[in-house]
Order: structure tokens, then sequence, then C-alpha cells
């Protein structure tokens, strides 16, 4: 097996890599938001399930996913809301837990 790399730091400086360009275009606010949340929907998972494997938990675990958006200046709060936005908008939740309906409901 000498010579097969493993794929996931692969996937993972993969999306890293997509964020930071996203990051950094003048796209449109709610465009550029949809993206980032199914990368960082995407990176979750991927840290989620290195942090359940055996082989993962030399590398990842409880608590990673958020050192590493804040080591990279991200806000978790921030990085929570576009994640929950991308799961209702991808069906995966409710549309009552959107970040819009919990702002309003606040009102």
């Amino acid at each position: 097996m000498a010579g097969v790399a493993n794929p996931r730091p692969d996937a993972e400086s993969r999306i890293w890599a997509q964020i930071e360009r996203l990051d950094g275009t003048p796209e449109e606010r709610t465009v550029r938001a949809a993206k980032l949340g199914k990368l960082f929907y995407q990176l979750r998972a991927l840290y989620s399930e290195r942090a359940d494997s055996a082989a993962g938990r030399l590398t990842s675990g409880h608590g990673v996913f958020q050192a590493e958006i804040l080591e990279r200046g991200y806000k978790p709060n921030r990085v929570r809301e576009l994640v929950n936005d991308y799961e209702v908008q991808a069906g995966i939740r409710p549309a009552t837990e959107s970040t819009a309906a919990k702002r309003k409901s606040r009102r």
C-alpha cells in the first residue's frame, strides 16, 4: 500500500481552499453565504467522521472543527448560522429553524 495517500487531508485542504476563495469574492452576499454554508457543512461532517473513526482519533476529536475555524479567523456563531441556513435550504432542517426565522421570533 505504499504510495497510497489518505484522501481525508486532501478533502480538508480542498474545502478550506474553496472557503478562502469564496470569502474574498465580491459575489452577492446571499449566494456566497449559501455556498459557504454548504462548504462548512461538508467540513464539519469531515471532522465528525474523523472523530468517529479509530484512525482519526489520533488527529481529530471533540472541538477540532471549532478550533480550526477560530484559528482561520471565522466566528463560530456565524459559521453555525451559515451551516444551519444551508441545512434549512437543503431540507435537512425545517424552515422554522432558519436564522431569519429565529431572529424574527425574537422581535
